[in-house]
């Protein structure tokens, strides 16, 4: 046997021994990154430990600088008051209003009616344009009338022929030569014809429309040719006098009601409210609305712009009776989805008038409006301070200061008239 195989069984190998004693040989490879030997695991472990230290400590510094800048915005926050706000002040005071009632109308022509023909046929001629003014009996429109002027000829032709056998039948009867029952029978000849006769003048008639009034025509809705179907509106005819309003009130506001009654009404279109006076009430109560209907003149001067027939219009109506409300104005008023509220304002703890004040809110329930002003049902007491303006930037329990400048302009400001 070889010393190369004695080395084998031996299990021992010259290369290794060399290199783990350091010793490097001339067959034996250079150290590299790849080969080179690795830190034990208590070193990396210490290695770790030491970064995650560092990112602690770095993270506890950060956190504790957070904390301390949040600790002084609380402490900030507890010491913080919003900036008063500049409010104008009213007194809740009692008044005495007329009592009244408000309902909904629109404006109508005192008399208004459409123009259409009462038969068919084609349109031979119009005797007005859009806008006009026409008198009472005008000519308006005529329709083609040849054959009912025919037949009203051919009817009149038969009643002379009827009367003049009516008259020799009378004749011959005197002398004897003929009956009772004749004349009787020629009689009635003559009274068929001469129905026969009006009934073709009414049909000649019923093709010409004229104007039943006085007054001013719409725009028309009709030209020379056109054919037209019986009871076609062919414009509207409205009086020249002075519009009145129409509206409704309630069964239960009906007592009391009576003509001669002063209203007030504000029509769209208009800036200044109209009065006018109760001319009429409906005989009965309608089933379906439980409403009367009632109609008032308005006092219109002459050459004032009057509304337009058929504007909506809100109707006031004055009662003999009078009551005492309590009234604020409406812009103290707050209102919103839970609630109508104001803002009383609170000086029990000012000790002098350049000292913010305090308002509470309190909520209310109101009554009818005039004017600027609303009554109020609950909620404020006679004499009470409410903020008047900018309560919309308020809040329960808000400090405020008032404007001075506002309250003595609306102190030189004339009232409301009741």
């Amino acid at each position: 046997m070889s010393n190369d195989d004695d080395t084998r069984e031996s299990g021992e190998n010259p290369t290794v021994d060399a290199a783990v004693d350091g010793e490097t040989t001339a067959e034996s490879e250079p150290l590299t990154d790849a080969n080179a030997p690795r830190p034990s695991r208590a070193r990396q472990a210490l290695t770790y430990a030491a970064i995650a230290l560092s990112v602690a400590l770095v993270l506890g510094s950060i956190v504790g600088a957070k904390a301390d800048q949040i600790g002084a915005m609380i402490e900030d926050g507890e010491n913080f008051e919003l900036p008063p706000v500049a409010i104008t002040q009213a007194i809740a005071t009692r008044r005495t209003w007329a009592a009244t009632s408000e309902a909904v109308g629109s404006i109508v022509a005192r008399r208004t009616v459409p123009l259409a023909a009462e038969v068919g046929g084609k349109v031979t001629r119009v005797g007005f344009e859009s806008g006009d003014d026409v008198r009472r009996g005008q000519l308006l429109l005529t329709l083609d009338a040849a054959l009912p002027r025919a037949e009203l000829a051919q009817a009149e032709a038969r009643l002379r022929l009827a009367e003049l056998e009516l008259s020799r039948v009378e004749t011959l009867r005197a002398r004897g030569a003929r009956t009772d029952a004749d004349f009787e029978r020629a009689e009635a000849d003559r009274d068929l014809a001469k129905a026969a006769r009006d009934a073709a003048a009414a049909a000649v008639r019923m093709r010409v429309v004229k104007a039943p009034f006085a007054g001013r025509i719409g725009i028309r809705d009709v030209e020379p040719g056109q054919i037209v179907q019986a009871g076609t509106v062919v414009a509207s005819l409205q009086t020249a006098e002075a519009p009145e309003v129409q509206f409704h009130v309630g069964e239960d506001e009906v007592a009391g009601l009576a003509p001669g009654l002063r209203v007030e009404v504000r029509a769209s279109g208009h800036d200044a409210a109209l009065t006018g006076t109760v001319r009429a009430l409906d005989n009965a109560v309608r089933e379906g609305s439980r409403s009367l209907r009632v109609r008032a003149t308005l006092d219109v001067r002459p050459g004032r712009r009057t509304p337009v027939p058929g504007t909506y219009a809100t109707v006031v109506l004055s009662r003999a009776q009078e009551r005492e409300v309590l009234a604020i104005p409406e812009t103290a008023v707050s209102y919103a989805a839970y609630g109508t509220s104001v803002f009383l304002i609170d000086d029990r703890d000012a000790e002098g008038s350049s000292r913010p004040l305090l308002v509470q809110q309190a909520f209310v329930r109101l009554g009818e409006r005039r004017g600027d002003l609303v009554e109020v049902l609950d909620g404020v007491e006679d004499g009470a301070r409410v903020a008047a303006s900018g309560v919309f930037k308020l809040q329960d329990g808000f400090r405020v200061i008032l404007d001075a400048d506002a309250d003595a302009a609306d102190a030189d400001a004339p009232e409301d008239e009741d």
